[in-house]
């Protein structure tokens, strides 16, 4: 159980007790209304939903969990390749339903043979799921929906690979997440989000336009070499490992 939510429960624990000991000792079929106000507090802190918690483990690599579904964003990609990040395959233990989710199949982003070890289902352009046993692909479309997670790919170009950005929405949350995308036009049209995941090569082309900007709350850069982030934009670049909590809007 996530330490979180073993808390709440605690809590609700304790408020219950309180609720108890507070009913007359006649009272065996109703309650008062003290001890039925606690109970309702009680109710209520052992429901309230975990936050989003968007941890970032290299390259274009975020793990998204709720504490009941984890979405991995290109992960697994092949370790250090082309000089970009290497990371410690063992410190990454997604919890609950785990899905992953690519962008495109370039070695930075996708390795095959530790996908198949982990065991994930996947969403990804066809290019790459034709690569995969058909049983871990999950059905394409509009709208792939996965526990609170509801992830709509957007074709994007890149190279000369098919290619999706993704716009995810959790209870009332909009994460956008650009991938290797080299046009800036989907993003700048985007409604409001509230978490933007862009490559910094995209952050810091769009830097040098003219009043560009990017629609969100907060900008995180992803995608530099092991050295710092340019943090163009005035993105934020979080240390691997490290993860922001958001909570839900609805």
């Amino acid at each position: 159980m996530a330490p979180a939510a073993a808390a709440r429960r605690a809590a609700a624990r304790r408020l219950l007790a309180a609720a108890a000991g507070r009913l007359p000792q006649s009272a065996s079929s109703r309650w008062s209304l003290g001890a039925a106000a606690l109970l309702g507090v009680a109710l209520t802190v052992c429901s309230a939903p975990e936050p989003l918690r968007i941890r970032f483990i290299g390259n274009a690599a975020f793990e998204l969990a709720d504490g009941r579904t984890t979405l991995m964003l290109d992960f697994p990609y092949e370790s250090g390749t082309g000089g970009f990040m290497t990371y410690d395959g063992a410190s990454v233990r997604p919890t609950g339903r785990v899905v992953a989710v690519f962008t495109h199949s370039h070695r930075d982003h996708f390795d095959r043979d530790l996908l198949l070890e982990r065991g994930w289902p996947v969403v990804g352009p066809v290019e790459l799921t034709s690569r995969l046993p058909a049983d871990r692909v999950l059905a394409a479309a509009d709208t792939v929906t996965v526990g609170e997670f509801h992830i709509v790919p957007l074709a994007e170009r890149h190279a000369d690979l098919e290619h999706y950005s993704y716009l995810i929405t959790w209870r009332g949350r909009r994460i956008y997440d650009s991938g290797d995308a080299m046009d800036p036009t989907r993003l700048e049209s985007m409604p409001e989000l509230d978490v933007a995941l862009v490559g910094e090569g995209l952050l810091c082309w769009m830097a040098q336009q003219r009043g560009a900007r990017v629609p969100a709350r907060e900008v995180m850069a992803f995608h530099f070499f092991t050295g710092e982030s340019r943090r163009c934009l005035g993105s934020r670049a979080l240390e691997q490992g490290e993860s922001i909590a958001l909570p839900p809007a609805l």
